[in-house]
Protein backbone atom coordinates (compact mmCIF):
# COMPACT_ATOMS: atom_id res chain seq x y z
CA UNK A 1 0.00 0.00 0.00
CA UNK A 2 2.61 2.84 0.90
CA UNK A 3 4.50 1.31 -2.33
CA UNK A 4 4.62 4.23 -4.91
CA UNK A 5 4.44 1.08 -7.32
CA UNK A 6 1.55 -0.65 -5.63
CA UNK A 7 -1.48 -1.79 -8.34
CA UNK A 8 -4.73 1.46 -7.87
CA UNK A 9 -6.83 -1.83 -7.07
CA UNK A 10 -4.57 -2.56 -4.49
CA UNK A 11 -4.50 0.62 -2.77
CA UNK A 12 -8.73 0.45 -2.89
CA UNK A 13 -8.55 -2.71 -1.35
CA UNK A 14 -6.36 -1.44 1.73
CA UNK A 15 -8.84 1.44 2.20
CA UNK A 16 -12.03 -0.86 2.33
CA UNK A 17 -10.39 -3.10 4.69
CA UNK A 18 -9.52 -0.07 6.62
CA UNK A 19 -13.30 1.27 6.27
CA UNK A 20 -14.80 -2.33 7.62
CA UNK A 21 -12.82 -2.35 10.10
CA UNK A 22 -13.55 0.84 11.39
CA UNK A 23 -17.52 -0.28 10.52
CA UNK A 24 -17.40 -3.05 12.46
CA UNK A 25 -15.70 -2.11 15.88
CA UNK A 26 -18.20 0.97 15.52
CA UNK A 27 -21.60 -1.28 14.80
CA UNK A 28 -19.50 -3.49 18.11
CA UNK A 29 -19.74 -0.65 20.34
CA UNK A 30 -23.48 0.22 18.90
CA UNK A 31 -24.48 -3.39 19.82
CA UNK A 32 -23.32 -3.79 23.17
CA UNK A 33 -24.47 -0.62 23.95
CA UNK A 34 -27.39 -1.13 23.11
CA UNK A 35 -27.30 -5.00 24.91
CA UNK A 36 -26.44 -3.55 27.71
CA UNK A 37 -28.91 -0.86 28.23
CA UNK A 38 -32.03 -2.95 27.50
CA UNK A 39 -30.34 -5.42 29.95
CA UNK A 40 -30.06 -3.47 32.98
CA UNK A 41 -33.57 -1.50 31.95
CA UNK A 42 -35.03 -4.99 31.69
CA UNK A 43 -33.49 -5.80 35.29
CA UNK A 44 -34.71 -2.40 37.17
CA UNK A 45 -38.33 -3.45 35.97
CA UNK A 46 -37.67 -7.33 37.27
CA UNK A 47 -36.22 -5.97 40.76
CA UNK A 48 -39.65 -3.38 40.74
CA UNK A 49 -41.58 -6.65 40.37
CA UNK A 50 -39.86 -8.62 42.38
CA UNK A 51 -40.67 -5.94 45.09
CA UNK A 52 -44.01 -5.92 44.49
CA UNK A 53 -44.70 -9.44 44.85
CA UNK A 54 -43.03 -10.27 47.67
CA UNK A 55 -45.30 -7.00 49.61
CA UNK A 56 -48.55 -8.84 48.51
CA UNK A 57 -47.28 -11.81 49.34
CA UNK A 58 -46.52 -10.53 52.64
CA UNK A 59 -50.17 -9.73 52.75
CA UNK A 60 -51.89 -12.97 51.95
CA UNK A 61 -49.49 -14.84 54.76
CA UNK A 62 -51.23 -16.18 57.62
CA UNK A 63 -50.39 -14.33 61.08
CA UNK A 64 -48.30 -17.78 61.73
CA UNK A 65 -46.38 -17.63 58.78
CA UNK A 66 -45.44 -14.34 58.72
CA UNK A 67 -44.70 -14.42 62.28
CA UNK A 68 -42.39 -17.22 61.71
CA UNK A 69 -40.12 -16.04 58.45
CA UNK A 70 -40.03 -12.47 60.31
CA UNK A 71 -39.89 -8.96 59.40
CA UNK A 72 -36.42 -9.17 58.32
CA UNK A 73 -36.41 -11.92 55.52
CA UNK A 74 -39.43 -9.81 53.90
CA UNK A 75 -37.15 -7.27 53.69
CA UNK A 76 -34.48 -8.95 52.54
CA UNK A 77 -36.33 -10.46 49.94
CA UNK A 78 -37.97 -7.27 48.41
CA UNK A 79 -34.33 -5.64 48.24
CA UNK A 80 -31.47 -7.63 48.81
CA UNK A 81 -32.36 -11.13 46.64
CA UNK A 82 -34.58 -8.34 44.04
CA UNK A 83 -31.64 -6.43 43.29
CA UNK A 84 -29.64 -9.81 42.95
CA UNK A 85 -31.59 -11.35 40.49
CA UNK A 86 -31.98 -7.89 38.65
CA UNK A 87 -28.20 -7.47 38.51
CA UNK A 88 -27.86 -10.66 36.98
CA UNK A 89 -30.27 -10.24 34.13
CA UNK A 90 -27.65 -7.97 32.15
CA UNK A 91 -25.05 -11.47 31.79
CA UNK A 92 -27.64 -13.83 31.40
CA UNK A 93 -26.82 -14.03 27.82
CA UNK A 94 -23.38 -14.05 28.65
CA UNK A 95 -23.56 -17.93 29.71
CA UNK A 96 -23.99 -18.41 25.56
CA UNK A 97 -22.51 -15.71 23.69
CA UNK A 98 -19.15 -16.17 25.35
CA UNK A 99 -19.11 -19.33 24.54
CA UNK A 100 -19.54 -18.95 20.50
CA UNK A 101 -17.07 -16.00 20.51
CA UNK A 102 -14.74 -18.29 22.18
CA UNK A 103 -15.45 -21.25 19.41
CA UNK A 104 -14.83 -19.23 17.02
CA UNK A 105 -11.79 -17.26 17.66
CA UNK A 106 -10.18 -20.52 18.69
CA UNK A 107 -11.39 -22.28 15.31
CA UNK A 108 -9.65 -18.89 13.38
CA UNK A 109 -6.26 -19.54 16.04
CA UNK A 110 -5.89 -22.88 14.87
CA UNK A 111 -6.19 -22.11 11.03
CA UNK A 112 -3.07 -19.38 11.66
CA UNK A 113 -1.10 -21.29 13.94
CA UNK A 114 -1.81 -24.89 13.74
CA UNK A 115 -1.80 -26.82 16.79
CA UNK A 116 -0.67 -24.58 18.66
CA UNK A 117 -3.77 -22.93 19.01
CA UNK A 118 -5.53 -25.22 20.54
CA UNK A 119 -2.77 -24.73 23.39
CA UNK A 120 -5.18 -22.13 24.49
CA UNK A 121 -8.19 -24.77 25.03
CA UNK A 122 -5.81 -27.11 27.19
CA UNK A 123 -4.93 -23.71 29.14
CA UNK A 124 -9.02 -22.89 29.75
CA UNK A 125 -9.71 -26.61 30.51
CA UNK A 126 -7.45 -27.05 32.99
CA UNK A 127 -9.28 -23.92 34.98
CA UNK A 128 -12.37 -25.03 34.73
CA UNK A 129 -12.03 -27.77 37.53
CA UNK A 130 -10.61 -24.78 39.56
CA UNK A 131 -13.31 -22.57 38.13
CA UNK A 132 -16.05 -24.94 39.30
CA UNK A 133 -14.93 -25.39 43.06
CA UNK A 134 -14.17 -21.65 43.95
CA UNK A 135 -18.21 -21.01 42.69
CA UNK A 136 -19.15 -23.62 45.12
CA UNK A 137 -17.64 -22.14 47.39
CA UNK A 138 -19.06 -18.51 46.69
CA UNK A 139 -22.83 -20.36 46.90
CA UNK A 140 -21.98 -21.57 49.96
CA UNK A 141 -20.88 -17.84 51.10
CA UNK A 142 -23.18 -16.33 49.49
CA UNK A 143 -25.93 -18.11 51.39
CA UNK A 144 -24.26 -17.54 54.69
CA UNK A 145 -24.45 -13.72 53.95
CA UNK A 146 -27.89 -13.97 53.06
CA UNK A 147 -28.91 -16.01 56.49
CA UNK A 148 -26.62 -13.53 58.82
CA UNK A 149 -28.11 -10.44 57.06
CA UNK A 150 -31.54 -11.44 57.51
CA UNK A 151 -30.86 -11.99 61.55
CA UNK A 152 -29.60 -8.97 61.55
CA UNK A 153 -32.70 -7.09 60.20
CA UNK A 154 -34.79 -9.04 61.88
CA UNK A 155 -32.87 -8.06 65.23
CA UNK A 156 -33.15 -4.12 64.19
CA UNK A 157 -36.81 -4.43 63.43
CA UNK A 158 -37.51 -5.78 66.62
CA UNK A 159 -35.28 -3.05 68.24
CA UNK A 160 -36.98 -0.40 66.55
CA UNK A 161 -40.28 -1.53 67.30
CA UNK A 162 -39.40 -1.70 70.79
CA UNK A 163 -37.55 1.36 71.28
CA UNK A 164 -39.33 2.89 74.24
CA UNK A 165 -39.08 -0.18 76.50
CA UNK A 166 -35.55 -0.11 75.69
CA UNK A 167 -34.10 3.45 76.40
CA UNK A 168 -36.74 3.01 79.29
CA UNK A 169 -34.67 0.07 80.69
CA UNK A 170 -31.47 1.61 79.51
CA UNK A 171 -30.73 -1.66 77.36
CA UNK A 172 -29.16 0.23 74.72
CA UNK A 173 -25.34 -1.19 75.40
CA UNK A 174 -26.80 -4.86 75.58
CA UNK A 175 -28.70 -4.29 72.25
CA UNK A 176 -25.77 -2.66 70.55
CA UNK A 177 -23.61 -5.66 71.58
CA UNK A 178 -26.02 -8.07 69.96
CA UNK A 179 -25.91 -6.23 66.68
CA UNK A 180 -22.37 -5.51 66.54
CA UNK A 181 -22.05 -9.88 67.25
CA UNK A 182 -24.40 -10.33 64.32
CA UNK A 183 -23.22 -7.50 62.19
CA UNK A 184 -19.86 -9.46 62.64
CA UNK A 185 -21.12 -12.87 61.66
CA UNK A 186 -21.97 -11.03 58.48
CA UNK A 187 -18.75 -9.12 57.67
CA UNK A 188 -17.16 -12.17 57.84
CA UNK A 189 -19.25 -14.20 55.63
CA UNK A 190 -18.72 -11.17 53.25
CA UNK A 191 -15.22 -11.25 53.85
CA UNK A 192 -14.33 -14.92 52.91
CA UNK A 193 -16.87 -14.33 49.74
CA UNK A 194 -15.11 -11.47 48.86
CA UNK A 195 -11.92 -14.06 48.87
CA UNK A 196 -13.37 -16.43 46.46
CA UNK A 197 -14.60 -13.28 44.39
CA UNK A 198 -11.42 -12.37 43.86
CA UNK A 199 -10.01 -15.60 42.90
CA UNK A 200 -12.36 -16.29 40.60
CA UNK A 201 -11.72 -12.30 39.00
CA UNK A 202 -8.21 -13.43 39.13
CA UNK A 203 -8.32 -16.90 37.73
CA UNK A 204 -10.39 -15.46 34.36
CA UNK A 205 -8.45 -12.26 34.16
CA UNK A 206 -4.95 -14.39 33.90
CA UNK A 207 -6.62 -16.65 31.72
CA UNK A 208 -6.21 -14.42 28.41
CA UNK A 209 -1.76 -13.79 29.31
CA UNK A 210 -1.58 -17.19 30.03
CA UNK A 211 -3.41 -18.52 26.50
CA UNK A 212 -0.96 -16.23 24.31
CA UNK A 213 1.83 -17.26 25.96
CA UNK A 214 1.23 -20.84 26.13
CA UNK A 215 0.28 -20.76 22.20
CA UNK A 216 3.38 -18.42 21.37
CA UNK A 217 5.82 -20.71 23.20
CA UNK A 218 4.14 -24.03 21.78
CA UNK A 219 4.00 -22.61 18.23
CA UNK A 220 7.94 -21.11 18.72
CA UNK A 221 9.05 -25.22 19.92
CA UNK A 222 6.81 -27.21 17.10
CA UNK A 223 8.44 -24.74 14.30
CA UNK A 224 12.15 -24.30 16.28
CA UNK A 225 13.79 -25.64 12.58
CA UNK A 226 12.30 -22.12 10.74
CA UNK A 227 10.24 -24.26 8.02
CA UNK A 228 7.18 -21.75 8.93
CA UNK A 229 8.33 -18.90 11.14
CA UNK A 230 6.04 -16.94 13.25
CA UNK A 231 5.43 -14.25 11.01
CA UNK A 232 4.50 -10.15 12.04
CA UNK A 233 1.28 -11.36 9.77
CA UNK A 234 0.43 -14.07 11.77
CA UNK A 235 1.26 -12.58 15.36
CA UNK A 236 -0.58 -9.66 14.75
CA UNK A 237 -3.79 -11.69 13.46
CA UNK A 238 -3.15 -14.01 16.89
CA UNK A 239 -2.93 -10.84 18.71
CA UNK A 240 -6.38 -9.54 17.28
CA UNK A 241 -8.07 -12.74 18.01
CA UNK A 242 -6.49 -12.88 21.34
CA UNK A 243 -7.83 -9.43 22.32
CA UNK A 244 -11.09 -10.47 20.98
CA UNK A 245 -11.42 -13.41 23.48
CA UNK A 246 -10.39 -11.21 26.66
CA UNK A 247 -14.03 -10.06 26.90
CA UNK A 248 -15.61 -13.01 27.24
CA UNK A 249 -12.88 -14.35 28.96
CA UNK A 250 -13.23 -11.24 31.17
CA UNK A 251 -17.29 -11.25 31.56
CA UNK A 252 -17.43 -15.12 32.57
CA UNK A 253 -16.56 -14.45 36.04
CA UNK A 254 -19.14 -11.85 36.44
CA UNK A 255 -21.94 -14.33 34.66
CA UNK A 256 -21.11 -16.95 36.65
CA UNK A 257 -20.92 -14.53 40.25
CA UNK A 258 -24.41 -13.72 39.26
CA UNK A 259 -25.51 -17.01 38.16
CA UNK A 260 -24.73 -18.21 41.63
CA UNK A 261 -26.16 -15.24 43.05
CA UNK A 262 -29.42 -15.69 41.43
CA UNK A 263 -29.78 -19.47 42.17
CA UNK A 264 -29.03 -18.76 45.91
CA UNK A 265 -31.94 -15.89 45.34
CA UNK A 266 -34.39 -18.04 43.49
CA UNK A 267 -34.36 -20.71 46.12
CA UNK A 268 -34.97 -18.28 48.91
CA UNK A 269 -37.43 -16.58 47.29
CA UNK A 270 -39.30 -19.81 46.26
CA UNK A 271 -39.80 -21.24 49.70
CA UNK A 272 -41.19 -17.64 50.44
CA UNK A 273 -43.72 -17.97 47.66
CA UNK A 274 -44.83 -21.50 48.42
CA UNK A 275 -45.69 -20.22 52.11
CA UNK A 276 -49.05 -20.60 53.14
CA UNK A 277 -51.76 -17.94 52.69
CA UNK A 278 -54.51 -17.06 54.07
CA UNK A 279 -58.17 -17.59 52.32
CA UNK A 280 -57.91 -13.29 51.25
CA UNK A 281 -61.35 -12.27 49.45
CA UNK A 282 -63.00 -9.47 48.24
CA UNK A 283 -64.79 -6.88 50.91
CA UNK A 284 -66.16 -4.93 48.12
CA UNK A 285 -67.89 -8.09 46.41
CA UNK A 286 -68.80 -9.22 49.92
CA UNK A 287 -70.56 -6.33 50.82
CA UNK A 288 -72.35 -6.06 47.51
CA UNK A 289 -73.87 -9.17 47.41
CA UNK A 290 -75.13 -8.21 50.88
CA UNK A 291 -76.87 -5.12 50.05
CA UNK A 292 -78.49 -6.79 46.62
CA UNK A 293 -79.97 -9.42 48.97
CA UNK A 294 -80.92 -7.20 51.86
CA UNK A 295 -83.19 -4.27 49.80
CA UNK A 296 -81.98 -5.10 46.06
CA UNK A 297 -79.53 -3.04 45.74
CA UNK A 298 -81.15 -0.12 46.78
CA UNK A 299 -79.65 0.91 50.59
CA UNK A 300 -76.53 1.58 50.93
CA UNK A 301 -75.96 0.42 54.57
CA UNK A 302 -73.59 -2.16 54.94
CA UNK A 303 -74.81 -5.64 56.92
CA UNK A 304 -72.11 -6.47 59.40
CA UNK A 305 -69.85 -9.55 58.32
CA UNK A 306 -70.35 -12.98 60.08
CA UNK A 307 -67.45 -14.63 58.27
CA UNK A 308 -64.04 -15.46 59.56
CA UNK A 309 -60.68 -15.16 57.87
CA UNK A 310 -59.12 -11.83 55.70
CA UNK A 311 -60.97 -9.55 54.05
CA UNK A 312 -59.61 -6.99 51.13
CA UNK A 313 -61.20 -3.71 50.05
CA UNK A 314 -59.94 -1.04 47.54
CA UNK A 315 -63.26 1.46 48.11
CA UNK A 316 -62.29 4.24 50.96
CA UNK A 317 -65.28 4.57 53.72
CA UNK A 318 -67.45 6.99 53.42
CA UNK A 319 -67.18 10.50 55.14
CA UNK A 320 -68.42 10.16 58.60
CA UNK A 321 -68.90 6.43 58.75
CA UNK A 322 -66.98 3.98 60.12
CA UNK A 323 -63.86 2.00 58.49
CA UNK A 324 -63.50 -0.74 60.69
CA UNK A 325 -65.94 -1.73 63.57
CA UNK A 326 -65.59 -4.89 65.28
CA UNK A 327 -67.95 -6.72 67.65
CA UNK A 328 -67.22 -9.38 70.05
CA UNK A 329 -63.74 -10.26 68.44
CA UNK A 330 -61.07 -12.62 69.52
CA UNK A 331 -57.22 -11.62 69.44
CA UNK A 332 -54.32 -14.07 69.76
CA UNK A 333 -50.73 -13.57 69.21
CA UNK A 334 -48.24 -16.11 68.14
CA UNK A 335 -45.80 -17.58 70.43
CA UNK A 336 -42.78 -15.09 70.66
CA UNK A 337 -39.34 -17.51 70.03
CA UNK A 338 -36.64 -16.40 72.25
CA UNK A 339 -33.16 -16.02 69.70
CA UNK A 340 -30.29 -17.04 72.02
CA UNK A 341 -27.13 -17.21 70.20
Amino acid sequence: FSSPSAPPKARYNAFACALGMFLAARGKSLALGQYFFRGFRLGTRVRGSIAQLVYEKSLRLTAERRHAIGVGPIVSYMQIDASKIADAVPYLHQTWSAILQLSISITLLYNYLGVAGIAGVGVMAALIPLNIAVGKAQAIFTKRIMQARDKRVSYLSEILQGVRVLKLFAWEPAAMAQVRAKRDVEVTALFRGALAGTVSTFLFGAAPILVTVTTFTLYGVINNDGTNPLTAAKAFASLTLFNIMRFPLNSLPNTVTRIIDLSVSFRRLSKYFAAEEADVRSLDSVRASMCDAADGGAGTEYAPLELDGYYRSAAAAEAGALAIEVSRGEFCWPEVKVEID
